[in-house]
């Protein structure tokens, strides 16, 4: 079974927060980076998709390895995983000698084709406090789907050993902490989704005004109008410490002066 917490989306600062945690960082071992490479496959009809089952082929460094995930219950899933240069010799591993749902059997005996993908690197060290152990994770990259892309930016905390509560109760902790989101879906997923058609232009303006609304509200800005009935925004204490930790911006430096044109 795979047990993991996904924290994501989590900017490069966020996951250097995390690793460095005083709560955190005792108890790692050292971190390593592994340039990752997957490639998700399914029948031509989604058999495997239709039941919430996920087969991937992924080079990892000098390994290439064929796995196929479950269902997911909580944190928790099961996965089988093979060694393979190819998805053809990883699917005929995979069936020999497992117990596997049948529909899972014929769907890995049909020709399989890519659907979907991920690049990133990896940054990943052991956490180990006798108690809890897991592998703390930071992948960096991109999600891929055809011609579409998307960024991939997330942290994982992967149980070695302990119990599913306690990899949730620390990972929901950490989240509180540094204002990361806990992710339920999972990178297949999410590349999936990149193909589908957009349901509804945003107006950027309008995005940029709720945006606005939503700092007044959370007390992130201020807003006063002078004696010319000018409207002004400032910054306060609140927002200079917060923003940039929830968004990756840093609101307090200044904007860039406009060219001059002639």
């Amino acid at each position: 079974m795979e047990t993991e917490l996904k924290l994501s989306p989590a900017t490069r600062e966020q996951a250097e927060r995390v690793f460095s945690d005083p709560e955190v960082a005792p108890y790692l071992s050292a971190s390593r980076v592994i340039n990752m490479e997957t490639t998700y496959y399914d029948t031509a009809e989604g058999a495997l998709r239709e039941i919430r089952w996920t087969l991937r082929l992924r080079r990892e460094g000098n390994r290439t390895l064929c796995t196929l995930k479950g269902p997911v219950e909580g944190l928790s899933r099961p996965e089988l995983e093979q060694e393979a240069e190819s998805i053809g010799e990883g699917a005929t591993l995979l069936l020999q000698g497992l117990s596997l749902p049948e529909k899972v059997r014929i769907a890995l005996k049909q020709p399989l084709q890519a659907t979907c993908g991920a690049r990133f690197s990896r940054t990943e060290a052991l956490y180990d406090n006798e108690r809890l152990r897991f592998c703390l994770s930071y992948d960096l990259g991109e999600l891929q789907n055809d011609a579409q892309h998307a960024p991939l930016c997330e942290l994982e905390l992967e149980l070695v050993s302990g119990t599913e509560e306690e990899l949730r109760g620390f990972g929901e902790h950490l989240a509180a902490k540094h204002a990361l989101p806990v992710c339920e879906t999972g990178k297949h997923q999410r590349a999936l989704e990149l193909a589908k058609p957009t349901v509804r232009e945003l107006n950027p303006f309008f995005v940029a005004s709720e945006l606005l609304n939503y700092c007044i509200r959370c007390g992130y800005v201020l807003f006063w109008m002078d004696e010319d009935k000018q409207v002004h925004y400032s910054l306060t204490e609140l927002g200079a410490r917060e923003l940039p930790v929830r968004f990756g911006v840093d609101f307090t430096k200044g904007c860039a002066a406009p060219e001059e044109r002639p």
